[in-house]
């Protein structure tokens, strides 16, 4: 036995595998990102804008931070930079780096708008299907058992989407508050 021949190989522990530790570069967080001059929101206290482009032309604002509220103008400038390279659906974020310079970061996303409509007084349906055909139904965030029959309707058409894309998938439509549905289907 050599000097060292206790000490394991750093790159099999796997607290050592954290980026900046072992060398490995941190995964990407958004596949684009650009700069964006706005002189329009230089007096502004809006600081960020987050949002998903579902289609184009279909944009849901989900949130924003500063005191200011964010106009259709800019809203329009910021989805057109972040579907440069991205086409929808996709979920982006403007952030203010100085006065007047943004920064507008982009990635895929699997929501998109779709034509099933959520029952009234309900804001999201959650359909998962197991690989063993098991199926279990969250409405509005709650376990579900015997769904209602208006809510039957719209897991069906649920169900009918994602089963052309998985087998087993976690499938949620869930409503923005401009009364918009969007579909996001995972697979499991």
């Amino acid at each position: 036995m050599s000097p060292g021949d206790d000490i394991p190989d750093p790159r099999t522990i796997p607290s050592m595998l954290e980026a900046g530790v072992s060398g490995l570069a941190r995964s990407r967080s958004w596949d684009t990102v650009v700069t964006v001059e706005v002189p329009s929101l230089a007096d502004s206290a809006l600081a960020r804008v987050s949002f998903y482009l579902l289609a184009l032309g279909e944009l849901e604002v989900v949130g924003t931070e500063g005191e200011d509220a964010v106009d259709e103008e800019t809203l329009a400038l910021f989805a057109s930079h972040a579907s440069t390279s991205l086409t929808p659906p996709l979920e982006a974020r403007a952030v203010r780096t100085t006065n007047e310079l943004w920064s507008v970061a982009s990635r895929r996303a699997s929501r998109r708008s779709t034509s099933v409509e959520l029952p009234p007084g309900i804001l999201s349906i959650s359909v998962a299907r197991a690989p063993d055909g098991e199926i279990t139904v969250h409405v509005n965030g709650e376990l579900t058992l015997e769904p209602q029959a208006e809510v039957t309707k719209a897991i069906s058409e649920i169900v009918a989407l994602a089963e052309r894309e998985q087998d087993a998938f976690v499938a949620t439509l869930e409503q923005f508050e401009s009364g918009r549905t969007a579909l996001s289907i995972d697979a499991l």
